[in-house]
């Protein structure tokens, strides 16, 4: 039965009436806000990610290459359906996988060889402390992996803008910033949407340098020592 509110401010059975608050619209983030939610989520993600990988069963969860212990009954590899370290196992399915060279590379090098070499860094225990006021060896892996990591999972959930394009080969000013930030704009746009992962690979093995390959690369390198 609905209580009604009398005059008095008391309900009809001499009560005090009790007023609920009126519903309030949730307020929607601003870009700015939604790009910091964005980073702080990723750098917990990946960060616990990484952090996960000191227990040696966490490989066997991760999912494809990597199989779990218990193969199925005809002796063939099982796989994790929901990976335990799902960021990182779309870094490596989307972008280490498909390169070439890697691509080519038996199954068994990932779920026997390389699998075995994780699981036994995780059972050795390596230093996590400041020894002799320097990073513990765990830790300046771990470390170095999660910025890695932490950066390429940004730009795959993140993505990029697909703007009109530049041209790579036309000439740009390396004494100038806005040059050097065009520069590192279209070879990102490139590397997205073209074919500029092929044409490095196939640059680093016909020339001695990357840089070589364009003037854009060149000034996107500089770009990115700058950074």
């Amino acid at each position: 039965m609905e209580t009604q509110r009398g005059d008095s401010g008391t309900d009809n059975a001499g009560r005090p009436a009790i007023t609920l608050p009126t519903s309030v619209a949730p307020e929607t983030l601003s870009s700015s806000q939604l790009h910091a939610l964005f980073d702080i989520l990723t750098h917990h993600e990946t960060y616990a990610e990484v952090e996960s990988f000191k227990d040696p069963r966490t490989i066997s969860e991760y999912g494809y290459p990597f199989a779990k212990h218990e193969p199925q009954s005809d002796g063939v590899p099982s796989f994790a359906s929901d990976s335990a370290a799902p960021l990182l196992a779309g870094v490596l399915r989307s972008i280490v996988l498909p390169c070439p060279g890697v691509r080519d590379l038996p199954a068994e090098f990932w779920h026997v060889r390389f699998q075995g070499i994780l699981e036994k860094l995780a059972e050795a225990e390596l230093s996590e402390s400041y020894d002799k006021a320097v990073l513990g060896i765990r830790k300046t892996l771990a470390t170095a992996a999660s910025a890695i990591h932490e950066a390429v999972s940004r730009g795959l959930l993140g993505g990029a803008e697909r703007r009109r394009g530049g041209n790579l080969h036309r000439e740009y000013d390396r004494s100038n910033a806005q040059d050097l930030v065009q520069a590192w704009e279209d070879a990102l746009e490139e590397l997205v949407f073209g074919d500029l992962v092929g044409e490095l690979f196939s640059c680093a093995a016909e020339k001695p340098s990357l840089e070589e390959h364009s003037p854009g690369v060149k000034a996107a390198a500089d770009y990115v020592i700058i950074q």
